[in-house]
């Protein structure tokens, strides 16, 4: 088994759904890379499935921030965690309601663990221009 020096955010993905299935499988539906809403000022709903690998055991602390394209907070979930032993997996789901978006353009989920930058996910948000007739 390969020791990690540091902790690792190994996943961050948006999408719709999450089950809880046998055995603490989970199965995310509806996978996505950018929002598209068909007029603006909207909100957005999603889930936010986060995994990490722990470089040591015992409590940790992350932060995850949602910044719109000026860079203006939206949205900013704190908490905790322990890896039960050195090179587990933690699994982070939060679900993300009536998000306010007002402009299109690249928002970004920003992850901090331990108070030091974990990681980024840009999110283009985009205005369909076609109707739905169209489509």
């Amino acid at each position: 088994m390969i020791e990690l020096e540091t902790s690792v955010l190994q996943a961050v993905l948006l999408v719709d759904s999450v089950e809880q299935g046998e055995r603490g499988k989970k199965t995310l539906k509806g996978v996505f890379t950018s929002i598209h809403l068909s007029s603006l000022p909207a909100v957005a709903s999603f889930y936010l499935f986060l995994r990490w690998q722990g470089s040591s055991d015992g409590e940790h602390h992350h932060i995850l921030r949602i910044l719109n394209p000026e860079g203006i907070l939206l949205s900013e979930f704190k908490g905790s965690f322990a890896f039960p032993r050195a090179n587990a997996m933690e699994e982070l789901i939060i679900y993300y309601e009536n998000l306010p978006v007002r402009v299109a353009g690249e928002y970004r989920i920003e992850a901090l663990f331990d108070g030091k930058n974990a990681g980024s996910l840009v999110i283009p948000v985009l205005i369909d221009s076609q109707n739905e007739e169209d489509r």
